[in-house]
């Protein structure tokens, strides 16, 4: 149901459901129907009270609906379904969704902190973005005073059960576009090795059997199409590696039973189907264990922010969620993504509030980063070290230490910036909310740094050295001290690296500890080369006239035939501003700039790049006369100064001629 006595009891959907992005004309309609799950199933993370049970059961929602069935959305769009929340009165907005690579000045990163400004809390999803390296959290998350939540694993995934007779509770996850196994009844299983082609002498006798196959070796649809074309009645995908994993099809998919197993549970059925064993379906679920759970996901997006702010925030549980869907797609199911990881954070704010209503929006955030729990690192938990600040944030939010807190550390995070070489000084704040006074002990613990490689994240060692004046800290009953701390870049870390650890204050005689992550890069950001000359084996940027890259060259266009010439680069760093110039290629007279931007973000790979063309115009739109012409490509590093040379990176094009 949807409006007053529902618990979505307000909204609006601000796009229609044919509206796919930018381009396309919003049809506005006062009901949000959800037409593709996504929103449900963030919604039912933050206060569902029924099949499942959200964070905050009690909590009521509006819906704003920004996207329809299919494609994108626009900043237009999100802004004004951000204010239209302003102005409902909403406390808490949950913002699953994003732009990657982006700077906190994007207008919705801008917006986000306006809420805040007017006493909204604002939590989004760092993003999906892990694979593309550092610097990759997207806005509206980015914003300076948004809450950026990262993924972590859920260490149990809420399977459907199938039963061994005189055996084990098998859990499995229905394939994605294929039809369901059934909810009752029983077959026979048969092993099909790893279900490919070149494993066809396995297929005979399979008819009405379920098929049993090993992930890895060929693509899922060539394993479901032999079973299915071996009338199987149903196909069991198990794990090549420890644990469970969710799959799915391209649509329209495959008309048949599919789901996947644990590599544990499948080799089990694997080996019972030697003896003629039958598996039962049931209606029940089960609790599967995931092997990478507590972990930060490998999808969650990295900081820093481009301007060395520390993102994400936080974390929260964001792997292999079960939440609800809408009814006409099964009403409950799993999904994955920071998507799910920020409804846990929003939730977890309303629980805050209601304990705590007069918490500013400003301060929540500091609450719950003084509280939280920093996870290992997912490439050797056995060592102990701490997954990478750029990762986790603050690591996994704990509300019940949020609510217990009686002491708060400002601020709940410390951005470094760039070293420089140099010792940074910062000061924190601890406020004793307790009726007696406090004694703290003062220690550090580094996390793993990351080496000034952009695209891959590459772990390193890089502990800062760290100080603390004074050196323990006494603060009386209802009173407040200061404390200041100093750091020095890691010496063993590569200049453009970025370090990170956590302060902690632990009362002594015992109690509840407080953290304050901290993330600073070593030496001088503007050391850092944007304009990478080893993106091709010409260079970088480069001048081209058709679609194929080459040397740097003189060209010839013809505007009348359509031809122009183009500026193709490719940024390693996100960077403060970049422009584009016209220049008399004899006599340097300019003719104005063609283009500038402010806050441009990095390319999203090592393989992507920026296309800037020219057609023969002025910088007010008048065409040139005919001659030789040159471009210049300048760019302003990040949080470099506007007026110092050595923070540009400057290229002139070879000479463009111009046909008239």
């Amino acid at each position: 149901g949807f409006g007053p006595g529902f618990k979505v009891e307000g909204g609006f959907d601000l796009v229609g459901n044919g509206y796919i992005g930018p381009g396309t004309i919003p049809l506005p309609d006062p009901n949000p129907r959800d037409c593709i799950g996504h929103g449900t199933h963030v919604a039912g993370i933050i206060a569902a009270d029924g099949g499942v049970r959200g964070v905050a059961p009690g909590a009521s929602l509006r819906a704003y609906k920004i996207f329809g069935c299919a494609g994108s959305s626009g900043a237009d769009v999100i802004l004004a379904a951000m204010e239209m929340s302003l102005q409902d009165g909403n406390q808490v907005i949950n913002m699953s969704l994003g732009n990657p690579l982006q700077w906190p000045q994007y207008p919705t990163g801008r917006a986000a902190d306006n809420l805040v400004n007017k006493g909204v809390v604002v939590v989004a999803s760092a993003g999906n973005s892990g694979d593309r390296g550092l610097y990759a959290v997207g806005t509206p998350a980015i914003g300076r005073k948004a809450i950026a939540v990262a993924s972590v694993e859920n260490e149990k995934v809420h399977c459907h059960a199938a039963q061994i007779p005189g055996g084990p509770t098998v859990g499995y996850l229905p394939i994605g576009n294929t039809r369901r196994p059934p909810l009752s009844g029983s077959a026979l299983l048969k092993d099909i090795r790893n279900g490919c082609n070149t494993d066809r002498a396995l297929f005979v006798g399979l008819q009405n059997k379920i098929a049993v196959a090993k992930r890895g070796r060929c693509a899922i649809p060539e394993i479901l199409l032999n079973a299915r074309n071996n009338d199987a009645a149903a196909v069991l995908v198990y794990n090549d590696k420890p644990g469970i994993f969710v799959a799915g099809l391209e649509f329209p998919g495959i008309d048949f039973p599919a789901a996947t197993l644990s590599l544990e549970d499948g080799a089990n059925l694997a080996a019972r189907a030697r003896f003629l064993a039958s598996l039962f379906w049931t209606d029940q679920f089960v609790e599967v264990a995931n092997m990478g759970g507590g972990k930060v996901s490998s999808f969650s997006s990295y900081g820093a922010g481009p301007d060395l702010d520390l993102k994400p925030d936080l974390a929260a549980p964001g792997g292999l969620i079960f939440s609800t869907l809408p009814l006409l797609q099964g009403g409950y199911g799993l999904a994955s993504g920071t998507s799910m990881a920020s409804p846990h954070v929003a939730g977890t704010v309303a629980l805050l509030l209601e304990v705590k209503p007069h918490t500013s929006a400003q301060a929540v955030r500091e609450l719950l980063q003084n509280t939280s729990l920093p996870r290992l690192a997912s490439e050797n938990p056995a060592s102990g070290l701490l997954e990478p600040i750029p990762h986790q944030g603050a690591g996994m939010v704990d509300i019940h230490a949020a609510i217990r807190a009686q002491v708060k550390v400002l601020p709940g995070k410390l951005a470094l910036g760039e070293m420089e070489g140099h010792s940074v000084t910062r000061r924190l704040t601890v406020e004793n909310h307790a009726p007696t006074d406090v004694d703290f002990a003062l220690s550090h613990r580094f996390a793993q740094a990351t080496e000034p490689q952009v695209s891959e994240v590459k772990s390193a060692p890089g502990a800062a050295g760290v100080s603390f004046s004074p050196e323990t800290l006494h603060v009386a009953a209802g009173q407040s001290a200061s404390l200041d701390v100093t750091f020095t870049e890691p010496q063993e870390l590569s200049e453009g690296g970025l370090f990170g650890g956590y302060l902690v204050l632990s009362p002594v005689g015992g109690g509840r500890e407080y953290r304050v992550p901290y993330l600073g890069m070593k030496g001088d950001y503007q050391h850092l080369v944007a304009l990478n000359a080893d993106f091709t084996p010409f260079g970088n940027p480069l001048l081209i006239s058709g679609f194929e890259f080459g040397p740097n060259e003189p060209i010839t266009i013809d505007p009348a035939k359509g031809e122009a010439a183009q500026v193709v680069f490719h940024l390693e760093y996100p960077v403060r501003r970049l422009r584009v110039e016209l220049f008399d290629a004899e006599t340097g007279r300019a003719f104005g700039r063609l283009f500038e931007a402010n806050y441009f973000p990095r390319n999203s790979g090592p393989g992507f790049f920026y296309s800037l063309a020219w057609g023969g115009r002025d910088a007010d739109g008048m065409p040139v006369p005919g001659g030789a012409y040159s471009l210049r490509l300048s760019i302003e590093k990040a949080l470099g100064e506007d007026d110092n040379p050595a923070h540009w990176e400057v290229w002139s094009s070879p000479a463009v001629t111009v046909v008239r």
